[in-house]
């Protein structure tokens, strides 16, 4: 969908707002659906050190989350580095991240189940990495 950019309106934090986005899985099926995905961010952590996420506002989204049979996730979306060479600095922060009118869908074909939760609205906060992270719910 559109972009909207800001890097004025909030100084010294820089805003995006996206809409209708969507992620599709590596087998082309559907992982994440967001009507409205709006953000902000301090233009310095951009360009020095690791990325700060001040907000991110996600509304009206979809998330579809799946193990097969054979044990294949389709949230690994990706992939690995033919080098092996590994940035320990790949890592960012969310300060809050608040979900409005969010549906998460879980199935797992090895264990046969299957969970859907809506969420009418709630609010996370983590660390995030290419190997760990940890969150605040």
């Amino acid at each position: 969908g559109d972009v909207s950019l800001s890097l004025i309106r909030h100084f010294p934090r820089a805003s995006a707002t996206l809409n209708k986005v969507e992620l599709s899985d590596l087998r082309g099926g559907e992982l994440l659906k967001i009507e409205e995905l709006s953000f902000s961010m301090g233009l310095l952590s951009v360009f020095f050190g690791k990325p700060e996420v001040s907000t991110i506002h996600l509304k009206n989204g979809l998330l579809s989350l799946k193990i097969d049979a054979s044990g294949k996730t389709n949230y690994e979306i990706i992939k690995e580095s033919s080098n092996n060479k590994h940035d320990e600095n790949a890592s960012f922060t969310i300060k809050e991240a608040i979900l409005s009118n969010f549906t998460v869908m879980y199935s797992n074909a090895i264990k046969q189940s299957e969970y859907k939760v809506r969420i009418d609205q709630t609010t996370l906060a983590g660390e995030f990495s290419s190997d760990q992270f940890q969150n605040k719910i």
